[in-house]
């Protein structure tokens, strides 16, 4: 399978932390998954290594309701990250959930604000997930004013795809290799170090 995406030789910023691994499992399997307290059951995003509401260290990773309500958005028209400044201007948003929690999103041109929208995890260029929204896949393949983002800048399935996994710790990589194989990606496990490795990103999706 081949998407047409605009490419460049730079990246979106890899740079997560180790609690939010979780939201990659989200993006193989075609779940939106966010963290759950194991002790007072609060949804909460970003990903924390204790609860928000309770303090709770038992957190647990589930699927939820995707939909929300965009509440309010901006157009980013400077950036100090080249890809970024290749795209300017980048639409991104507030997503207000059922569940009491705000969620910060890639907002892709078929959402207006005040309306009802899904949110998904997919993959960016990097191989990073993050939380897009959206209302209908048919209507984001371009904006009507120029602006990014546009559903070709995320993959959000990996069905017929190859993942390519670079040294991530071996329970991740096993649990992420399961789920992708699930949706119908072949899959790639390669040691630090390895060829593919030297890019420092820990997931490719080709």
């Amino acid at each position: 399978m081949t998407t047409t995406v605009e490419t460049s030789s730079h990246i979106p910023p890899i740079a997560r932390s180790t609690t939010a691994t979780g939201l990659l499992i989200g993006a193989v399997s075609g779940k939106f998954i966010l963290q759950e307290c194991v002790e007072c059951g609060m949804v909460q995003y970003p990903p924390r290594d204790a609860c928000h509401h309770c303090l709770g260290e038992s957190m647990a990773w589930g699927e939820v309701d995707p939909a929300g309500t965009l509440i309010a958005e901006t157009f980013i028209h400077s950036s100090n990250e080249p890809y970024f400044r290749e795209r300017l201007p980048w639409r991104t948003g507030i997503v207000a959930s059922p569940m009491g929690i705000s969620v910060v999103c890639h907002v892709l041109p078929s959402c207006s604000v005040g309306e009802p929208v899904t949110m998904s995890l997919r993959f960016d260029e990097a191989g990073c997930a993050v939380v897009v929204a959206s209302v209908d896949e048919s209507l984001d393949g371009v904006s009507s004013n120029g602006s990014r983002p546009v559903a070709n800048d995320f993959v959000s399935d990996v069905q017929g795809r190859t993942l390519i996994l670079n040294g991530l710790e071996s329970d991740l990589a096993r649990v992420l290799s399961e789920a992708a194989l699930k949706r119908g990606a072949r899959v790639v496990v390669s040691e630090a170090g390895e060829t593919g490795a030297s890019t420092g990103l820990a997931i490719r999706v080709g």
